[in-house]
């Protein structure tokens, strides 16, 4: 008997889609106070305009498989995002202000390496949908993981000011 090609089920990838697109609405909030909280901070103006970019792909990549924003849960990410700035102290002046950006980069980190398993996951599928066909998920694959690096990389001078006297 001849085994036909796997199909990628498209109500469970709208529904992983949803669920990453409000992640990306965290994660683009986070980076906005990040780069306000750090004016002047080149990389951190820089990262909030490329996860912007990644979520605009991720929305084209949505509306060619039907998949619709969820606004409970977009509006949910926000909630946690301002919720979650109050808790980690960022803003605050000091080494708590500080530790704050240091808690507020752990969580970008943790978003953007979310962002990353969704690239990889869709490229590990993509030869089985065509919708998903036109997406440089190489070049998103590699975006992701510049963007990790450069986050951690500000994490640790940030943890050198907060913790260091």
């Amino acid at each position: 008997m001849a085994q036909t090609a796997a199909r990628v089920d498209t109500a469970t990838l709208r529904s992983y889609l949803t669920d990453h697109l409000a992640g990306s609405v965290l994660g683009v909030g986070v980076a906005e106070k990040l780069a306000e909280q750090n004016a002047g901070n080149e990389f951190f103006q820089q990262l909030v305009k490329d996860i912007k970019e990644d979520q605009d792909a991720l929305e084209r990549l949505m509306e060619k498989v039907g998949a619709e924003e969820n606004p409970v849960k977009s509006v949910g990410a926000k909630v946690a995002q301002s919720i979650g700035t109050g808790f980690s102290g960022a803003g605050s002046s000091g080494a708590a202000g500080e530790m704050g950006g240091v808690r507020e980069c752990e969580g970008l980190m943790m978003g953007i390496t979310g962002k990353l398993c969704l690239w990889t996951t869709l490229k590990e599928i993509s030869d089985s949908d065509e919708r998903l066909a036109g997406f440089n998920l190489d070049r998103l694959i590699q975006n992701a993981t510049d963007q990790r690096a450069g986050v951690e990389a500000e994490r640790l001078k940030m943890s050198r000011k907060a913790f260091l006297r």
